[in-house]
């Protein structure tokens, strides 16, 4: 990962097998696709597929406490001793390279992105917020 930053983060690089595939297969049925990926709307496996981006604005310090948290809250009993060790050197790698990448994540994206919500709200209510825009704007391109 530090190579990969010091190279400039060249996010066509990064892989997710079978990613690409699936979203076809998805496509070809005529389903409505939605992506949860770090890479937004410059994911290679959109390829040049035309992408209705959401950027979920968020501090870094509170995206790392709630996934923190997800994890904490999802250790299975007996494994808390091996999730304390790989706690304490993601905590160093989030010092050490994974904060920067978050910082070039959202230097590149948040710019691409189609609309932005707030984080810090219930997602109830980003929802209400998003639904009517992610529909104006698939209404707007048929």
């Amino acid at each position: 990962m530090r190579d990969w930053i010091a190279r400039g983060a060249p996010y066509e690089e990064m892989e997710a097998p079978g990613l690409a595939n699936a979203i076809e297969r998805a496509l070809a049925s005529r389903a409505t696709v939605l992506l949860d990926t770090p890479l937004g709307p410059l994911d290679p496996a959109l390829g040049e597929r035309r992408a209705f981006a959401v950027w979920i604005e968020l501090p870094l310090d509170v995206a790392l406490a709630r996934k923190l948290t997800q994890l904490n809250d999802s250790v299975p009993n007996g494994q808390e001793p091996r999730f304390l060790r790989w706690l304490g050197g993601y905590l160093t790698a989030y010092q050490d390279f994974v904060h920067h990448a978050c910082q070039i994540q959202r230097q590149r994206l948040r710019s691409r992105s189609d609309c932005e919500i707030d984080g810090t709200i219930p997602a109830e209510s980003a929802l209400t917020d998003l639904i009517p825009r992610m529909s104006a704007a698939t209404n707007h391109e048929n």
